[in-house]
């Protein structure tokens, strides 16, 4: 297997056995998010090596345009996970307008820089 297959069956794995833990018993899967949101330091650091690490080998791969199609297909697949939370999803709004986007600033950069890559790229 090639770093990217072994990256999608990771992928996949994790998908099908959050949902099989999720749909048989939530609060298994609630006993293990918790704490690992609790520890918000720690886990920006891991989710930071791991995108390092999955950019690393999916990056030199795919076009930035293909990127940026693909990043389309999951951004729509999220929003409609959350339409049916919509109430709540309008509450984290007013939060963040109200506290500002400083505590993400990371995650604005690194969208700002992909959208950057995608729209240069398409229009060379």
């Amino acid at each position: 297997m090639t770093p990217i297959d072994i990256l999608a069956v990771v992928f996949s794995v994790i998908v099908l056995v959050k949902l099989a833990v999720v749909i048989i018993n939530p609060g298994i899967w609630m006993k293990l998010v918790d704490p690992i949101y609790r520890h918000t330091t720690v886990t920006t650091i891991v989710y930071v090596v791991l995108l390092a690490v999955a950019g690393y080998y999916v990056l030199p791969l795919v076009t930035a345009v293909q990127f940026g199609a693909i990043a389309l297909i999951v951004m729509l697949i999220v929003g409609l996970g959350f339409i049916p939370y919509a109430n709540v999803i309008l509450k984290l709004r007013d939060e963040v307008i109200a506290k500002g986007i400083g505590k993400a600033w990371f995650s604005v950069l690194v969208w700002f820089a992909l959208a950057i890559w995608v729209l240069v790229s398409a229009w060379k």
